[in-house]
């Protein structure tokens, strides 16, 4: 029914794939039936591949890297977005699929939604509950997200991502960073670098599938009462919020608890990380009556490197559905310190009986002041991998006294001789070992000249769109305030490229009046995901100004040109009435173009 509705305005392969199985799903009186849709649209020469295709959602800000073979998918999530409508506290979540399960999830959907359902704000939506970091044992709250990179093509895939404003005026830097790289048609492992600076207590949540878990080095004892929150804390006592404490469970509004969660985390036991550890779930056989799934030699590895973090594993309660587990494991890294900067370094390794990495070693850096974050990834069979991330893309960077790298990320692959096989290096100038070199035209900013939005082509005021590799990639888009996203469909010159058939719309109406006094545009629709210096266009595509302040419609920033009058804001071609759209991208916009350099000695 999903796919019945989405397919009527976004009619890609897939989804209608999925919409052809059920024709009659979505059908009502006031909408064309779904089988005449269907038909309007290309037939399929064969069956789209589903779960190895990465896919962006900018406006929403939810980024997902896929890989593998039909045998078997790996998949992750990154959600980085601010929309807030039926939101959780859950920003930078992460989640990873591979070998048919969820290996990384997070709770999910109270049971009741109601205000006086202690569980569903202080649990189910709440930070700790989910795969990101919780700081100063607070919830986190709605910050604008940004992303950084979208690298989606080969088999080194990437994410980079902020949102500072989870903790305003807290911290100066909230940001994720998520590799996915291939190492067989069947198998992959996620490299992800969570920094955080600002604060005094940070702590990294991994939530697993139901499984036994292990951790090298060992774990201490269980703790004998209490729960993650302390010792003299029970389950699920408002330690922290001394006004829902006085209370019985269920007889006051919760909307307004804003604590840590940690009185939901029981069974809590304890290491300390020293250089490495690895932490593992072990899929176990589903219970009777639960929700069944591929388990037999299935499960997940989390390598970490660092020093100094505890190490703790706990459990949760998830739903009390006869088909959910009665507990979930979950994984927690807690670094504490005044005005502490974090950088939680962790290899996923999702595997089906044997593992395929050795082991994960840590890299020295030159220079090491945390802006570089780097790891060697040793292979069972002797090859070995260099994965390393850069805050500073301009900046050289030496790895291990022998590997040369300037750009925002690379990956270099070398075989069990400790010869250069594969590398990939992104938004970068020079990925070198030895006589091996990787050169690549670094992060390109310029800004729009004009578009065409009739036609999807925009022209650069600079000839930056040189290069290969750059179809498929995505162009970050800069106005003030704000970072978006579109893809890259084709170059067609050095300073004109298409999107294709991109909509670039995040919102789109009625304009009921014109208030010329103040620039202000009024609609009768909303505009939940419209932001401060987004570019307005009327119904014929021009653009009439940016977004200036959202109140009572949008006010718009007219650059110097003449009050906003009805005049700007014509009949359509269809005489429909004056209409408004909002877009992402608009004259004068930033935009940064990427550049992806790539080496491959089988392909020589």
């Amino acid at each position: 029914a999903v796919a019945a509705r989405v397919v009527r305005h976004w009619p890609e392969p897939r989804i209608a794939s999925v919409a052809r199985t059920n024709p009659g799903a979505g059908n009502n009186l006031f909408s064309k039936p779904l089988d005449a849709v269907l038909a309007a649209l290309p037939q399929e020469a064969s069956k789209p591949s589903f779960g190895t295709q990465s896919i962006l959602f900018p406006a929403y800000g939810l980024a997902s890297l896929q890989s593998g073979s039909q045998e078997n998918r790996t998949a992750s999530l990154l959600f980085f977005g601010s929309y807030g409508p039926h939101s959780h506290a859950d920003q930078l979540n992460l989640l990873l699929f591979s070998q048919g399960n969820a290996l990384l999830t997070d709770i999910g959907y109270p049971m009741q939604t109601d205000a006086f359902n202690h569980q569903r704000f202080a649990w189910y939506s709440n930070t700790v509950s989910h795969n990101t970091v919780t700081v100063d044992a607070a919830m986190q709250s709605r910050g604008r997200g940004r992303l950084h990179a979208y690298q989606p093509a080969g088999p080194v895939q990437l994410v980079d991502a902020s949102c500072e404003g989870t903790y305003p005026g807290k911290l100066t830097l909230y940001r994720r960073v998520n590799m996915l790289v291939e190492l067989s048609p069947t198998q992959s492992y996620l490299f992800d670098v969570f920094h955080v600076r600002g604060g005094r207590q940070h702590d990294y949540v991994a939530l697993g599938a139901p499984a036994e878990t292990t951790c090298e080095p060992a774990l201490g004892p269980a703790q004998e009462k209490g729960t993650l929150a302390g010792l003299d804390v029970g389950y699920e006592q408002f330690y922290d919020d001394p006004v829902l404490a006085a209370k019985p469970l269920g007889t006051i509004s919760y909307g307004s608890y804003c604590g840590s969660g940690f009185q939901y985390l029981f069974n809590v036991r304890r290491a300390a990380l020293r250089t490495r550890a690895v932490f593992q779930w072990r899929l176990k056989k589903p219970d009777a009556g639960t929700t069944q799934y591929p388990w037999e030699g299935i499960g997940l590895r989390a390598h970490l490197l660092g020093d100094g973090d505890e190490i703790i594993a706990a459990e949760g309660k998830p739903q009390r559905y006869a088909y959910l587990p009665q507990t979930v494991q979950f994984l927690l890294r807690r670094r504490t310190g005044d005005n502490l900067a974090s950088a939680f370094v962790t290899v996923y390794e999702p595997y089906r009986q044997t593992p395929l990495i050795r082991r994960i070693v840590p890299v020295s850096l030159e220079p090491n002041d945390g802006e570089t974050v780097a790891a060697r990834i040793e292979l069972a069979d002797g090859a070995a991998h260099y994965v390393c991330h850069s805050l500073k893309p301009d900046r050289p960077c030496t790895l291990d006294g022998r590997l040369r790298f300037s750009g925002q990320a690379a990956c270099l692959v070398l075989d069990a001789q400790d010869k250069p096989q594969r590398a990939m290096l992104f938004n970068g100038r020079e990925l070198a070992l030895g006589p091996f070199v990787l050169s690549g035209a670094g992060l390109r900013r310029t800004r729009v000249k004009s578009i065409d939005y009739s036609t999807g082509v925009i022209e650069t005021k600079e000839p930056v769109l040189t290069g290969p590799e750059l179809a498929g990639q995505t162009v970050l888009v800069e106005p003030e305030g704000l970072a978006e996203a579109t893809t890259l469909s084709r170059v067609l010159d050095a300073t004109h490229f298409s999107i294709g058939d991109a909509d670039l719309r995040v919102a789109a109406g009625p304009v009921s009046r014109i208030d010329s006094a103040d620039n202000r545009l009024v609609t009768p629709v909303a505009t939940p995901h419209v932001r401060t210096g987004m570019t307005v266009l009327n119904s014929r595509l021009q653009p009439q100004g940016r977004v200036l302040q959202l109140a009572n419609g949008l006010v718009l920033d007219r650059a110097g040109r003449a009050p906003v009058t009805s005049q700007d804001f014509p009949a359509g071609p269809d005489d429909s009435g004056p209409r408004f759209s909002v877009v992402v991208i608009g004259p004068g916009d930033e935009v940064c173009i990427p550049s992806l350099a790539t080496f491959d000695r089988e392909a020589k």
